[in-house]
């Protein structure tokens, strides 16, 4: 959400955004993921980026993270860039804002917040307590984050 949320709200105003979006890959990365249709978490479709979220906790199965490196590998034999989000980034703005900035970068713009109260929106909103505190405290106690 923070990704595409506006500037003057403390997001990084990221759009065209579509969430578990199904794409029919190349033969050529059929073979490598070893399925008919990808699934990415986010997808832009106008610069050609996916991002994947990987959380300890529901990516911890070998067999899940093999079928999570066969996807990535699959998305970029198809021309995809990949970029790979923790728990643990999702939780920090300057992690977000290096995504960000790849985002735009891949985009051909620069990440230039045009809103006054960006800084301050964002200092709020980072410190909301997400949903995700629970993971974030799981991970430390088992020793991951």
């Amino acid at each position: 959400m923070v990704l595409g949320l506006p500037f003057r709200r403390g997001g990084f105003q990221l759009e065209g955004a579509k969430v578990n979006q199904r794409i029919k890959p190349s033969r050529e990365a059929r073979a490598i993921a070893g399925r008919e249709t990808l699934v990415p978490d986010l997808l832009f479709d106008d610069m050609r980026l996916a991002i994947e979220y990987d959380s300890t906790a529901e990516h911890a199965a070998a067999a899940q993270l093999t079928r999570d490196a066969q996807k990535r590998l699959a998305l970029e034999a198809d021309g995809y860039k990949v970029i790979t989000v923790t728990t643990g980034q999702i939780c920090r703005a300057g992690e977000m804002k290096h995504i960000a900035k790849q985002a735009y970068r891949r985009r051909g713009r620069r990440f230039r917040p045009q809103s006054a109260v960006f800084l301050q929106q964002q200092a709020m909103l980072f410190q909301m307590g997400w949903s995700l505190d629970r993971y974030l405290d799981l991970e430390r106690r088992e020793g991951n984050a």
